[in-house]
Order: structure tokens, then C-alpha cells, then sequence
């Protein structure tokens, strides 16, 4: 299979192959973005199943050069600052976190140019403070060496994507199938979960769609709500 080719673990694996059959469900259809958390696993896979996908490409100029058209990847800005709060913050004296913390985010809603200049100047704040800091947010975050450098900030968003800046609505859906549908207990089988995905209270059972008719009823009043008079 293509996947086994990459040399992927069990988690790679199922990610791509999740992601290989989700495309072939959409056909023509590729999205603009893919929005994950920090993770090597998920941008690794994510990096290699775009590059095998001819319809994410287009031949620029009718040459050998290609350029991608779909599925750029962006990082959620939920999950950057929780980064930031877990292992940023906790290296710098308290009297420093509030204005650090500030000015990360600040990084984040900065154009290129603007980008740069504010960076350089948390770099020269922070120069004479514990290696450790300015190492982080060099390496981790803001050099051009970085791979995730270009997948926060304003700069690297200026594209139709949806305004989708985070993982979290996703999040709240499997919050709901575990707390909701699964009643919050662990070590369940497999087929609790699939039955879950894929049910249908109409027979009494979870089989046929439980999770899609709560998508259905969000959906049906996310409608309703744009035809509700104005008071």
C-alpha cells in the first residue's frame, strides 16, 4: 500500500490512511486547509499524503514545476498558546510571563515584515536571560529553519481558508461522543466507537447515526439562525 511505503508507525498509519479515503470521498474536492495541533506525526503524514495527491497540484506553466493549490497546512492558535503556556511560560521568571506571553501572541497577527521586526526585538529583550528561552522560541517557533514558522502567524494565513483558526469545534465533537455517548468510560471496545460514529437511535440501538443526527440538528440551527428576524 502507499502508506507502508513512508515507513509509518500504527498512529502514521491510520492517519493516512483516514486521510487517503477521506479525499477519495471528495472526489474533485481537496480543502483549502488543514488545521492541526504541533505534532512531527501529524504534519509528516499530512506532507506526504498531500505530495502524493495530484489533485492538490497543478503544472505551472505547462512545465515540469508544480505549485500546491489545496491543503495548505495551518496550526490552530488554541493550541499554540496552550504550547506556549505549558512549556514557554514556566522557563521565564513570573515577572516576565504577562509582557512574554503578550508579545507571542502579538507574533501571531503580524505581517511578514512586521513579523521579523517584532521577533528581533524579543530576541534582543531576551538576550541576556536564561538560553533556554530564546532557544524555544528560535528553534521552536520563528526561525527561518523552522517548520512551523510559516504555519501560525497572519503572514502565512493570507489565503481563502475559512477563518477556521482551530481544532476545537472538532474537539467538542469528540467530547460529546465520549461524554455524551459514551457516557465518559474508558477501555470500551472498538465497535462501541464505531457504533457510535455510525447509529441510529431510531432502532433503539446506536447503529445508523447518532453522531451525524447531532451534526444534522447543529447544522438545522445554525440554519434557522440565519433567518431569524432581527429584533
Amino acid at each position: 500500500m502507499l502508506c507502508t511505503s513512508y515507513g509509518y508507525r500504527h498512529e502514521q498509519y491510520a492517519l493516512a490512511v483516514t486521510l487517503k479515503v477521506i479525499f477519495e470521498g471528495m472526489n474533485d474536492i481537496r480543502p483549502n486547509a488543514l488545521v492541526i495541533d504541533k505534532s512531527n506525526t501529524e504534519l509528516n503524514v499530512l506532507i506526504n499524503i498531500v505530495k502524493s495527491d495530484p489533485k492538490c497540484w497543478s503544472n505551472v506553466g505547462g512545465g515540469d514545476m508544480q505549485q500546491t493549490l489545496k491543503c495548505f497546512v495551518l496550526l490552530c492558535w488554541f493550541h499554540v498558546r496552550k504550547a506556549w503556556v505549558d512549556n514557554l511560560l514556566p522557563k521565564a521568571h513570573p515577572t516576565q510571563r504577562n509582557e512574554l506571553y503578550a508579545q507571542m501572541c502579538q507574533l501571531m497577527y503580524c505581517y511578514e515584515e512586521e513579523f521579523y521586526r517584532l521577533y528581533a526585538a524579543i530576541m534582543e529583550e531576551y538576550e541576556n536571560f536564561p538560553l533556554q528561552i530564546s532557544n524555544y522560541i528560535r528553534k521552536g517557533w520563528c526561525e527561518h529553519a523552522c517548520r512551523w514558522r510559516k504555519l501560525r502567524p497572519k503572514f502565512g494565513r493570507l489565503f481563502n481558508y475559512g477563518h477556521v483558526d482551530t481544532t476545537n469545534l472538532v474537539e467538542r465533537h469528540w467530547h460529546y461522543i465520549k461524554l455524551t455517548t459514551l457516557r465518559g468510560k474508558i477501555n470500551r471496545y472498538i465497535t462501541d466507537l464505531l457504533h457510535t460514529l455510525v447509529g441510529d437511535s431510531v432502532t433503539g440501538t446506536w447503529l445508523g447515526g447518532t453522531v451525524l443526527e447531532w451534526f444534522k440538528h447543529k447544522q438545522e440551527i445554525s440554519e434557522c439562525g440565519r433567518f431569524l428576524p432581527h429584533a
